[in-house]
């Protein structure tokens, strides 16, 4: 199956990427894929959908392999719901008015199906795209885990020697073990950075200890998310309503 390829912005007007989707054959032969799904079946689909749980692209995949069996048509179905999700979540408009726009656009842009079957495709994308409450919780979660100055893409730690030569620079009279740490970031406005900065011995063993006192932290906020409990609240300032 051909890779899909949609570039999305940070914020947009939805409606005049309606027009280009409207007019773009990927997307076309891809909306027109709801349709080859059989009204019992696709009502099962959107019952899954609509479960409690948070949809990003791995689990949209698993639910919909689930109900239409794992076939090229699942993956065209499951991928054009990840990407349009995401597409309308990100515009200004609210979800249902950038659909709404779609829909208009499918009408009016749309050439190689007739009236009834674009609207029966605009049908089945909104209720794919906004009955599903974990579609908009994941979009939320992908916002919130966005908002930090820049992204770690890489960490490396380099460990080198420097040979320590006489004053007549002809003779090597000992060697220096040098460590660097080196970050590749991207900044929140899209445009990467480099940071390498000298680290010795004692920062490296320092930082596996807090990076392996980090992975249990996170192991343990997992299970306290998973696992029903009641959580205390400790009366410090920041609860006290009064000072008294």
């Amino acid at each position: 199956m051909a890779k899909r390829t949609f570039v999305i912005p940070t914020s947009f007007h939805f409606r005049a990427m309606a027009e280009s989707l409207a007019q773009n054959e990927d997307f076309l032969r891809d909306a027109s894929d709801v349709l080859r799904i059989e009204p019992p079946v696709f009502e099962q689909l959107v019952r899954r959908l609509a479960e409690p749980r948070f949809l990003d692209r791995t689990e949209i995949r698993n639910v919909v392999v689930r109900t239409l069996g794992d076939s090229e048509l699942a993956q065209r179905v499951s991928g054009l719901i990840g990407r349009l999700s995401a597409m309308v979540r990100q515009a200004d408009e609210p979800a249902g008015e950038a659909l709404r726009f779609l829909r208009e656009a499918l009408a009016d842009k749309c050439e190689e199906e007739d009236v009834q079957q674009r609207s029966q495709i605009a049908d089945r994308l909104e209720r794919l795209i906004l009955e599903p409450p974990g579609l908009t919780q994941q979009h939320k979660a992908e916002q919130l885990a966005s908002l930090v100055e820049a992204e770690l893409d890489e960490a490396q730690l380099i460990c080198d020697v420097r040979p320590v030569f006489d004053d007549e620079r002809t003779q090597i009279q000992g060697a220096v073990p040098i460590s660097r740490l080196i970050l590749d970031l991207t900044r929140s406005d899209g445009s990467s950075v480099r940071t390498e900065v000298g680290i010795t011995e004692a920062q490296i063993l320092e930082l596996r200890d807090r990076a392996d006192a980090a992975i249990r932290k996170l192991d343990a906020i997992k299970r306290f998310l998973t696992t029903p409990t009641t959580v205390l609240i400790p009366h410090t300032s920041a609860t006290r309503r009064s000072e008294n």
